[in-house]
């Protein structure tokens, strides 16, 4: 039993020393190939690999392929050696202390730069022999995010922060045969990065249409595709956007809700839960699992454009939906008011026919009145007229002064009984008179004593009196009865 104890531990042994013989023959292959290449993403951390044959007296050098050779990293002494380390390196280098012993010489590189992009060598020595090994380090940032919006008749893509430059290129769903004109634009920054972007023009009536945008590098590429969704309107106070057209679940998904493109309204990462942002809690009344946002409480402070972005992997869904008041004619409280106005005035404009034709009616009664009244005076001052004539030719002895006298008295009681004022100029061969007489009621319903012009002095006789008194009283009762008789 002993014996085969023996055996096996002595097969075992034989096995790690096969395995360090052949680890050491890679490690010798590695350092007689020389290069590597390694990709390290800007901004991150990154580490550039290097092995050697551990030994006593170990020292390890690493240093940029420059035309200064810049010092990048020493260690000897059993600790690290900085005095003559480049200033562009400083507390961004590192070794793994703890592998060193293991024959492990990487280095790590924080806050990688474009600048650090290029060869480095690693040199390693001990005791019983000395190891060079060449690394070429590239440097990538990739389009992280994509941005895209309308402005005017225009769709605008946009990415900063690229490394190498990167191409842009446009497409739309479902293919179109169309041409799109198109303007890119690339811009290098002080970090020696690129931000790209390109503007497409929209022709009329293409609402339906996703317009893709494909940002791409050497090793990366990030396309984003927009769609102009329907207008939504605002009713009481409340809307409902939709994210997609399909309204399927978003579930894995990043999303995001902004308006007017400056204000985050709620932002979701895949999994985690929908987070709202303080100014929007009030207005945010349901986010569904389709993206679908349902706002409330909303003024017309609340116009404008929504954006909602749905992400995942390199692509990104982005879909604008405009946001309106709803027109007055729908919305019901709006349409019962105007009705009630257009009720209201109608019945004013009807009140004020039926007040005109009213009035006109009594002004056309009152006309006919006084044309009536008008008529009989008339002949009451034709019989007037016979009845001076007839008198003048009986009674030529009689002096003309009595018989204007009675024709007065007969005018007085023409005024009494027509009740209106009356101008009347009489005129015959043998002189002319003019009369006028002014109706006024008084407190107790009588009436002004009339003024005659040229009123000459009257002598009444009791004969005269009875005389003119029943012809005027005969004549008034007929122009009363208007059955007046010439």
């Amino acid at each position: 039993m002993q014996f085969l104890f023996f055996i096996s531990q002595m097969k075992t042994l034989m096995m790690d020393k096969l395995f360090s013989v052949l680890f050491f023959l890679v490690d010798v292959w590695i350092l007689t190939r020389g290069d590597a290449e390694v990709s390290c993403q800007f901004g991150q951390s990154c580490i550039l690999p290097c092995r050697f044959p551990p030994g006593d007296h170990l020292g390890i050098y690493w240093v940029q392929l420059t035309p200064t050779q810049a010092g990048f990293h020493s260690y000897y002494d059993n600790k690290d050696q900085l005095r003559h380390q480049d200033q562009r390196f400083r507390g961004r280098t590192s070794l793994f202390q703890d592998q060193i012993s293991k024959g492990n010489a990487s280095l790590q590189l924080t806050g990688v730069k474009v600048q650090d992009e290029g060869s480095y060598r690693c040199l390693t020595s001990t005791i019983t022999e000395t190891g060079e090994f060449d690394i070429n380090m590239k440097v990538y940032a990739p389009p992280q995010k994509i941005n895209m919006n309308q402005a005017e008749n225009q769709i605008i893509c946009s990415s900063d922060g690229i490394y190498p430059q990167p191409d842009l290129s446009w497409s739309i769903s479902p293919p179109s045969s169309r041409t799109f004109q198109n303007t890119t634009r690339v811009q290098k920054t002080e970090e020696l990065l690129y931000n790209i972007s390109s503007s497409l023009t929209l022709s009329d009536g293409e609402d339906d249409l996703d317009y893709i945008c494909t940002i791409s590098t050497p090793s990366n590429q990030r396309r984003a595709s927009w769609r102009r969704g329907p207008s939504v309107k605002i009713i009481s106070g409340e809307a409902t956007i939709s994210c997609s057209a399909s309204d399927s679940s978003l579930k894995g998904f990043s999303l995001v809700w902004s308006f007017n493109q400056n204000q985050m309204i709620v932002t979701k990462k895949e999994d985690e839960e929908q987070r709202v942002s303080e100014e929007w809690k009030q207005h945010v009344k349901d986010v569904s699992e389709s993206g679908r946002l349902t706002l409330q409480h909303l003024s017309a402070d609340h116009e404008g454009t929504y954006t909602c972005e749905v992400s995942k992997d390199e692509e990104t869904n982005i879909t604008q939906v405009s946001l309106s008041p709803a027109e007055e004619s729908n919305n019901p409280h709006v349409r019962i008011i105007i009705v009630l106005t257009v009720i209201g005035i109608s019945a004013v404009v009807i009140a004020l026919v039926f007040f005109c034709r009213r009035r006109r009616r009594n002004a056309q009664r009152k006309a006919a009145e006084v044309s009536s009244v008008a008529s009989n005076t008339e002949i009451i001052l034709t019989k007037i007229s016979e009845f001076h004539t007839n008198r003048v030719r009986n009674n030529k002895e009689q002096s003309g002064t009595t018989s204007r006298n009675n024709i007065v008295k007969l005018m007085l009681h023409l005024c009494f009984i027509s009740r209106t004022d009356t101008t009347t100029k009489f005129m015959n061969s043998e002189d002319s008179f003019a009369f006028s007489c002014n109706m006024v009621h008084g407190q107790g319903g009588g009436f002004v004593t009339p003024t005659a012009a040229h009123e000459p002095k009257m002598r009444e006789t009791e004969r005269e009196r009875a005389e003119i008194e029943e012809m005027t009283l005969d004549t008034g009762n007929k122009a009363t009865s208007g059955s007046i008789s010439l």
